[in-house]
């Protein structure tokens, strides 16, 4: 691995662990000072800097996390050095609570009692919500207590003294020490660091591409319907049935809508290169009307000329609903939680 991709992957990780708002300001110092640093170790040893020398370097500095803890501010009720662990008893609280709510949710659409923007979907709401707010309201009590008390000191477990600390917050003049000094042993190696990705560019080919299938949805559905059909062979003739019975129509505009609102925010983000808050926000304000639309369907009349086709698509789309749900609470976690998206997100099809 190269010198400089080992330093920008510990700079990333660290950015990761900090503000939006402060992130870019401490990255940049935080490599120049490693940079300073490799090249007063270099120059000791009269020779270029390596990716061993760059390893000893971030290993004396600590991991990422116990990095980014200097830098974060401080929290109204909860210090930096427990906010880590906070986030993470918070997670997976939430996860739970979100799991065994769609359970719930699964069960209630298989079992065809109920609509789901019906009184019992606005119930099933309410109460995920409400269990959701009190159990963070425990949670946030109890750190709350730990971190007054001063019952855990994690400072002493995510950090030992290390002397780049120091230069951090003071000057530059005295990376010279660090260099001076041996590497500690760690119970982290450096060369493991994930490679950086930008998780917000996108593909402009391919995403032009989607939206390419998208238009041409558009445009056979609402002025070519009777090409959406099966052709069969017997013998020397050659049979066309129509796939969808007459009283699919009354769906078309409300797929339409959802795929024009789609194409919209496609376009900002193919013209940007990357998505963006703004769009990620858009994108999710999408979901609740493809929840309507998906639902609309699976609860309205036959969809197929086949009636097995049909019972069988509208059990499906109960399915996919869920998944929809599923999607839309994960991505409202990264948005407000400013979470980078994985590279790779699920893809989905509207006319799954």
């Amino acid at each position: 691995m190269e010198v400089n991709e080992l330093i920008e992957r510990y700079v990333h990780e660290v950015g990761r662990n900090l503000p939006r708002k402060m992130r870019a300001d401490i990255e940049l110092e935080l490599s120049s000072l490693v940079h300073d640093a490799l090249e007063e170790r270099a120059a000791a040893a009269g020779k270029e800097p390596t990716s061993k020398m760059a390893a000893d370097v971030l290993r004396e500095m600590g991991k990422p996390e116990t990095m980014a803890a200097q830098y974060r501010p401080e929290q109204h009720l909860i210090g930096p050095q427990l906010f880590p662990i906070y986030k993470l008893v918070l997670t997976i609280v939430l996860v739970i609570i979100t799991v065994v709510h769609v359970a719930g949710l699964v069960f209630m659409l298989l079992r065809g009692e109920t609509a789901v923007f019906g009184w019992e979907a606005w119930a099933w709401f309410t109460n995920y919500f409400q269990s959701a707010a009190l159990n963070f309201g425990i949670i946030t009590l109890i750190f709350a207590a730990i971190e007054r008390a001063q019952i855990v000191n994690l400072s002493a477990q995510l950090s030992t003294t290390h002397p780049l600390l120091v230069v951090l917050r003071r000057e530059r003049a005295q990376i010279a020490d660090l260099s001076a000094q041996p590497p500690t042993e760690s119970d982290w190696n450096p060369l493991d660091l994930p490679a950086v990705e930008d998780p917000d560019r996108v593909n402009r080919f391919e995403l032009a591409f989607g939206m390419m299938w998208t238009v041409a949805f558009i445009i056979l559905f609402n002025f070519y319907p009777e090409w959406l059909g099966v052709v069969t062979f017997s013998g020397d003739e050659t049979n066309f049935f129509r796939l969808f019975a007459p009283a699919f129509a009354v769906h078309v505009p409300w797929l339409t809508l959802s795929w024009i609102l789609e194409l919209g925010v496609k376009g900002i983000v193919l013209t940007r290169g990357r998505w963006t808050r703004l769009t990620r926000w858009l994108q999710l304000a999408i979901i609740p009307l493809d929840i309507y639309i998906l639902n609309r369907i699976r609860t309205g009349g036959e969809i197929f000329t086949i009636d097995f086709l049909t019972r069988m698509t509208k059990w499906g789309l109960g399915i996919i609903i869920v998944i929809v749900v599923l999607d839309g609470l994960y991505k409202l976690y990264k948005v407000v939680a400013k979470r980078p998206f994985p590279p790779i997100e699920t893809i989905k099809s509207k006319m799954a």
